[in-house]
């Protein structure tokens, strides 16, 4: 019996222990998704001092090396350069060269005294030859002399949110100072991106600069291989890959012995768009670093849709319109990124409209935001805009009446006070007519009765006269 019981015991026991394990393997299989955006496997190792990789889009940090190290930006300094010029001049502006500019060092196109030039051309210049003379040109041409732009461009790091940039040139020169991180690199990428001239520069391979007044037409190529080359082999995990990457949205490349080599980048995979940045890396070594950093990147996050563009919201009450409502929608796309096995239930959304929405408020008028969530972690926010014109209401508006209940009132009750208006009105007039009538009866009257003493005070004094 004893011996029964203890195999019972041991059973029972070894059931227990597999029954736990069974559970812990169950709940390591399932993933969380409550935490923040994660990737499932380990980041890779790149040649690079420093990167960064963030979504395109929001902002967010998906990758992280030294991130907020100061590096040398060399030439990826064109891309504030060049954001800074779409901002302050017409591509068909003409700009004269001088002196000073046309002996700038380093990558150039020879720009001679004198010459007369297109912004447009300069910026082909500086964006795919990655002239320096070129950024000098520009950067006068915004703001008179380099030492301004510069105080331009420290002052537009400054607002995008850089926390460890400042500029000295416009061109990323070596000179003391002269200094960003891979972190601020990706607040002034993502700012350039949005500009769609921009987008267009980094993109092109090759362009061709008419003949100016001083030289003959001159050809510029793209330095950045990722958009063009397959004949150059570069190493990513221990494979040779071609330097051209499918998807590849274009960036900015920049050396200097000083610097190293450095590159500024974005690319799509279906709905997901990234910006990697790199710095102090060799010349192949940033491309191979990049294309590491895009594999690694897409093949663990992918963006969802979580609101479209225009998306009607409903209606927000308004104070003080001609209607108590004004029909509302999304003023932009909205994307949440998720680790690559996540579902897009996990993507929530909620409306914060402005407090007090007062008439009158204009089509496309913000008027609130569209807060979007991942699970419970907050990912961005898009504007919310008014989808028509809400005009000033009637002096009803205050009681929450719209103007066309107020417009029926007003024309019942104006109509009312012309209805009893008007009777008042004649009452008033058969009053004073017949206050007149009475007067004239009463005057009538009181010449009768005059009448009629005079006759009796008559025919008294003929009876007197008669019996004397």
């Amino acid at each position: 019996m004893i011996n029964i019981l203890n195999n019972v015991s041991y059973f029972a026991k070894r059931a227990a222990v597999f029954a736990l394990t069974i559970s812990m393997v169950l709940c390591l299989a399932v993933p969380s998704f409550t935490e923040s955006v994660h990737a499932v496997t380990t980041p890779p190792t790149i040649e690079a001092e420093g990167a960064c990789v963030v979504d395109l889009r929001t902002g967010e940090i998906l990758y992280n090396k030294n991130m907020y190290q100061q590096f040398e930006p060399a030439s990826m300094t064109k891309m504030m350069t060049c954001i800074l010029t779409l901002e302050n001049l017409q591509l068909t502006d003409m700009l004269t060269i001088d002196a000073e500019t046309s002996f700038t060092g380093g990558s150039r196109i020879y720009l001679i005294e004198g010459e007369q030039i297109s912004v447009q051309n300069l910026l082909y210049a500086l964006m795919l030859e990655s002239a320096n003379d070129a950024a000098v040109a520009l950067a006068k041409g915004v703001a008179g002399s380099v030492e301004e732009f510069a105080k331009m461009m420290n002052a537009k790091a400054k607002e995008l949110g850089c926390l460890s940039t400042h500029f000295i040139n416009p061109n990323g020169l070596h000179e003391e100072g002269h200094l960003s991180t891979p972190y601020d690199m990706s607040l002034i990428g993502r700012y350039c991106m949005k500009n769609k001239t921009f987008r267009e520069l980094i993109k092109t391979y090759k362009y061709t600069i008419p003949e100016t007044n001083k030289q003959p037409e001159r050809y510029m190529y793209n330095t950045n291989r990722l958009i063009y080359d397959r004949q150059t082999k570069v190493t990513v995990n221990g494979v040779m890959r071609e330097c051209k990457y499918d998807g590849c949205l274009g960036g900015k490349t920049g050396y200097t012995p000083q610097a190293g080599a450095s590159l500024t980048c974005s690319a799509k995979s279906y709905d997901t768009q990234i910006l990697s940045v790199v710095m102090k890396s060799s010349d192949l070594g940033r491309f191979a670093d990049t294309i590491t950093l895009f594999d690694w990147t897409f093949a663990n996050y992918h963006s969802e849709l979580a609101v479209e563009e225009a998306k009607v919201l409903g209606k927000a009450p308004v104070k003080d319109g001609a209607v108590k409502e004004v029909p509302m929608k999304t003023a932009e796309a909205a994307y949440v990124l998720l680790p690559a096995e996540a579902s897009s239930a996990l993507i929530k959304t909620e409306v914060v409209l402005n407090e007090d929405l007062t008439a009158p408020i204009e089509a496309g008028q913000v008027i609130g935001k569209l807060d979007v969530y991942s699970g419970e972690d907050y990912s961005c926010s898009v504007d919310i805009i008014a989808s028509q014109d809400v005009a000033k209401g009637t002096v009803l508006a205050k009681f929450g009446i719209e103007n066309t209940k107020a417009y029926i009132i007003m024309g019942v009750t104006g109509f009312l006070v012309v209805v009893f208006g008007g009777i008042f009105i004649a009452v008033q007039v058969e009053k004073a007519r017949r206050r007149k009538a009475r007067r004239i009866r009463r005057e009538q009257r009181a010449l009768e009765i005059a009448q009629e003493r005079a006759e009796r005070e008559k025919d008294q004094q003929l009876r007197e006269w008669f019996f004397k």
